[in-house]
């Protein structure tokens, strides 16, 4: 009997000795990011004795590799083997999360706070579920509170960042930027141009919203000089100044509408269109201003379509043929040439014989607001610039024979630029590998899960 006994006690010794050789290089795998061998080393843990840390690790290497419905089943039956430990309930609520189910993800992250895991890591799994179901308030203060216990973490301010972007409260959101580039100086070109984006989407909300008062402003100033002007008192040198009034409050309404037009931005409506269509819409807009120029096409063959949303690059296409309309006067010729590289590119050309780029360096055209004729805006090439880069694209300007050339690169899918509002979360605090095993294998409890 007493032989016996002791044979027992050395296979089970052994059972665990080799349950942790086994688990031991899983977890050496998966901290690599070899996700699929460690898989296999944590389901051969799990059959030599470490049923708990076997499902777990398991789970979350199915999870790295995108298998969600797999990974969320073995997180179940680890939280089953042990319903006191809050890893499982962690790694189920990053699959549900991943898998759209987000209360679902919220009530397990929330049971796994509840057994003690790491407060700061669940407040940013949370709030990253808040954020994805749509809920911002709750997104925020999750940050928040992510970011006051974990004060070194630029992933939390950056998730805080991004949260108080889709909120429009642009001054928290540059704070929380501008914390990021304090704590990770690596990416502090990223998130200047962040913070800079920031700035230009609170000068344009604010712009839009003191241009349309001043818009309905001068709206109601020019019927109430138009009413006064078709009085029967209202004759001679009175309806005509009058009526200069109208003209002039007109021609401001309408540098009104086009500025408030540029920083109001709608998303790009897509779809497949013949490059050479978009064209001839413009030409055909700008019909009356190109009166006197002889426009000259080159369309090159089997340019397959292109997918933009046609309409803003028409109206860019359109600023550009105004731009050398202007240049040229009455007089000139317009030459437009389109192409494509065979890849993924298409490029159309406007060449003028307008004299050339008047700007040092030329690429300053596109700068807001930036114009060398009397009375121009200096917005149709900005808006034009922007319209192409929010495409993916990009427009070159240099001099040509006897004039301006302008050349739009598009891509042939829209490659849409990164808008303000379409920053997306960090998706980890740290590494997730890091965070369950920080305290190194959980033997005792996979002992005590085995009894």
């Amino acid at each position: 009997m007493a032989g016996a006994s002791r044979k027992s006690g050395g296979d089970a010794s052994t059972g665990k000795a080799l349950a942790g050789k086994a688990l031991e290089k899983a977890q050496r795998l998966a901290a690599r990011r070899r996700y699929a061998e460690a898989s296999r080393f944590f389901k051969k843990a799990r059959s030599e004795g470490a049923l708990f840390s076997g499902l777990c690790g398991e789970a979350l290497c199915l999870y790295k590799m995108g298998r969600l419905p797999e990974a969320l089943t073995l997180a179940h039956q680890a939280a089953e083997a042990m319903p006191a430990s809050p890893r499982a309930h962690f790694v189920a609520a990053l699959a549900l999360k991943d898998a759209g189910r987000y209360d679902e993800a919220i009530g397990s992250l929330d049971r796994a706070l509840a057994l003690g895991y790491r407060r700061s890591v669940i407040l940013y799994h949370r709030g990253a579920a808040h954020f994805l179901a749509g809920r911002l308030s709750r997104a925020a203060k999750d940050f928040k509170e992510a970011v006051r216990e974990e004060p070194a973490s630029a992933a939390a301010f950056y998730n805080l960042g991004v949260v108080q972007v889709h909120r429009s409260r642009w001054r928290e959101a540059a704070a929380a930027f501008s914390a990021c580039a304090e704590l990770d100086p690596a990416g502090l070109p990223h998130y200047n141009e962040i913070i800079f984006a920031i700035g230009r989407a609170q000068a344009g909300e604010e712009f839009y919203f003191r241009g349309h008062r001043m818009k309905n402003m001068l709206a109601l100033l020019a019927d109430s000089c138009q009413r006064r002007s078709q009085q029967p008192q209202a004759e001679g040198a009175q309806a005509s100044s009058l009526e200069a009034i109208i003209e002039k409050l007109k021609k401001v309404l309408a540098e009104m509408s086009e500025m408030l037009s540029f920083v109001k931005r709608e998303p790009l409506d897509l779809d497949v269109w013949d490059i050479h269509n978009i064209i001839d819409t413009a030409l055909l807009s700008t019909s009356d201003a190109l009166a006197g120029v002889q426009v000259q096409k080159h369309y090159g063959a089997d340019i397959p379509g292109v997918v933009c949303d046609a309409q803003d690059i028409s109206e860019a296409f359109l600023n550009i043929v105004l731009n050398a309309a202007e240049a040229m006067g009455k007089g000139g010729v317009l030459t437009i040439r389109t192409g494509w590289d065979g890849h993924d590119t298409v490029r159309v050309e406007f060449e003028d014989t307008g004299g050339g780029v008047k700007a040092d360096p030329p690429e300053k055209v596109f700068q807001f607001a930036f114009t060398t004729r009397p009375g121009g805006t200096g917005l149709g090439l900005c808006q034009a610039s922007r319209t192409v880069e929010e495409h993916g694209g990009r427009i070159l300007v240099e001099d040509g024979a006897r004039g301006a050339r302008f050349a739009v690169e598009l891509p042939l899918r829209a490659a849409t630029g990164e808008r303000i509002q379409e920053i997306g979360l960090r998706p980890d605090l740290c590494e997730d590998i890091g965070l369950l095993w920080a305290e190194g294998p959980d033997r005792p409890i996979e002992v005590s899960a085995d009894r």
